[in-house]
């Protein structure tokens, strides 16, 4: 197993007071605090999941054996990775996708084919033509950091090739068709979660893992005994029985429409996202990054990561003011750019 570098996670810049580069959802209420404060046992005792698990069961109709909760979608992941792949199984995914299929899989000593996947349909035929016996595919939909999605054939002819397909939803609040129901009816497919996004709890850490309960069972092996604590999961239920999150999701939807046709007409190069932000190319993404945290709003740029040179990331924040600010700024920046090089 070769060594790996940590992973650096990208900084906030001090002056920055509209991060837009991580992709977090909007917080619920902080009341949501003093409704879990009471709780006997919440800060000295060991976690028990088990009343979240039963939660995220019914939202999701499945049975309680036919789900993990995690410490987020990465620990999900990793947990697949470990229990999934070993040294020279062969590992598909596509690229760009979230970095960390590439650093999991390398930890496992697994044999990584990566299928371009940028724009355009999923390359199934590309993925299903790489696979061989034992192997595992690795797939994120809605894809970070383009936000393009897979479709449910797409899925069943991954599951009929591979040996296992792990498909990660941790956007698919926000895409036009989720995929879960499709993805359980498959028995060596497991689905990722998470509640970091649509939800807003990504400072909490706490996603969950689906599939069929004897793989699961299998997954769940792999990890530490209490992933997430106590406070974490009582708040995360509280959310959870609130469920107030479609005002929020549509919002979202909607600002996305609004800012890939302000992409696309102010010269830049959108992809169409189901995911809850926006990417696009452009020459001028360094610039554009730099001027917009001049005026305290941060995006997402990828220096040092081959094919994203000129791409760059926008965060939607479902609420009006904050993109109201965020669209009149672009605007101002872009055409500024667009001044300076007529």
């Amino acid at each position: 197993m070769r060594l790996l570098d940590p992973y650096t996670p990208p900084m906030t810049l001090p002056g920055i007071d509209l991060d837009l580069s991580r992709n977090e959802g909007q917080p619920p209420d902080m009341s949501i605090l003093d409704e879990v404060s009471g709780e006997p046992g919440l800060l000295n005792r060991y976690p028990d999941s088990s009343g979240l698990r039963d939660k995220v069961s019914k939202l999701r109709d499945v049975s309680p054996e036919a789900t993990l909760v995690t410490a987020g979608g990465d620990d999900a992941l990793l947990r697949c990775c470990a229990a999934l792949l070993t040294a020279g199984t062969r590992t598909v995914t596509t690229t760009p996708t979230f970095e960390m299929i590439a650093r999991y899989s390398a930890l496992q000593g697994a044999d990584l084919v990566e299928v371009p996947w940028k724009n355009g349909p999923f390359p199934t035929d590309r993925l299903v033509g790489s696979a061989e016996a034992g192997a595992v595919c690795l797939i994120v939909s809605p894809n970070n950091p383009t936000g393009e999605v897979i479709g449910s054939e797409d899925l069943l002819e991954l599951a009929e090739a591979f040996e296992y397909v792990v498909l990660d939803g941790a956007y698919m609040e926000f895409a036009a068709v989720d995929l879960t129901r499709d993805a359980l009816q498959q028995p060596n497919v497991l689905m990722l979660r998470t509640l970091s996004k649509a939800w807003g709890l990504a400072g909490l850490r706490v996603g969950y893992l689906l599939g069929e309960p004897s793989l699961v069972r299998r997954v769940s092996a792999f990890g530490n005994p209490y992933p997430v604590s106590r406070l974490s999961l009582a708040i995360a239920e509280k959310r959870l029985e609130a469920g107030d999150v479609d005002d929020f999701i549509h919002e979202v939807c909607a600002e996305r429409n609004t800012l890939t046709d302000l992409f696309a007409r102010l010269g830049l190069e959108p992809i169409e996202s189901q995911a809850n932000f926006v990417f696009a190319e452009t020459s001028a993404a360094e610039y554009v990054r730099s001027a917009l945290a001049d005026a305290g709003i941060a995006i997402r740029t990828f220096p040092g990561r081959p094919g994203l040179e000129r791409a760059l990331r926008v965060t939607l924040p479902g609420v009006a003011t904050d993109f109201e600010r965020l669209v009149g700024t672009l605007e101002k920046v872009l055409r500024r750019d667009q001044e300076t090089r007529s």
